[in-house]
């Protein structure tokens, strides 16, 4: 978050957002813990698995879907609207007054790879908070991306070229 305030901010601005800044960023990273702690404890009295097991498999989850986020963003160019979701989340990880105070720069200044990663990382963690270690996607999870997509609803397939094989 450091690295995103030193993206968005002059080392001036820094310096002078530097005492309200680090409060924020400090409880950002309380709440995650708190979270990853809540996931680990829930998870150990369902499975009775070691605490570091457990840890280590929330990780992976996040790791695992990350690195799938991050593949499918990026063929993806970004939106610059704050009410393009992607740009939501991106700005929902940031704390407060760099997501007030400095929101055209985050959209605007940090270079697209590491918004992507900041956008996948965001919802990767919070998925796997939210859902527990047990929740695997299934096609009913992403029913609302599926409806939405124009290329799987559209009421006419005589754009596409299919070869029916024999």
């Amino acid at each position: 978050m450091e690295i995103l305030a030193g993206l968005t901010t002059t080392e001036e601005e820094f310096l002078l957002e530097k005492n309200e800044l680090m409060p924020q960023i400090l409880g950002i990273i309380e709440e995650k813990a708190r979270d990853e702690a809540e996931l680990l404890l829930k998870s150990r009295d369902e499975t009775g698995e070691f605490l570091t097991d457990l840890s280590d498999k929330v990780s992976e989850r996040i790791n695992t879907y990350t690195y799938e986020l991050l593949d499918y963003l990026e063929s993806l160019p970004l939106a610059s609207h704050p009410d393009d979701p992607l740009v939501k989340a991106l700005l929902n990880f940031c704390p407060a007054l760099l997501s007030d105070k400095y929101r055209e720069r985050v959209i605007q200044d940090v270079p697209e790879i590491h918004k992507k990663a900041i956008i996948a990382c965001f919802f990767a963690s919070r998925l796997v908070y939210r859902k527990g270690l047990r929740w695997s996607p299934s096609i009913v999870d992403v029913l609302p991306l599926i409806a939405s997509d124009p290329k799987i609803t559209s009421s006419s397939l005589q754009n596409h070229n299919f070869q029916i094989l024999d």
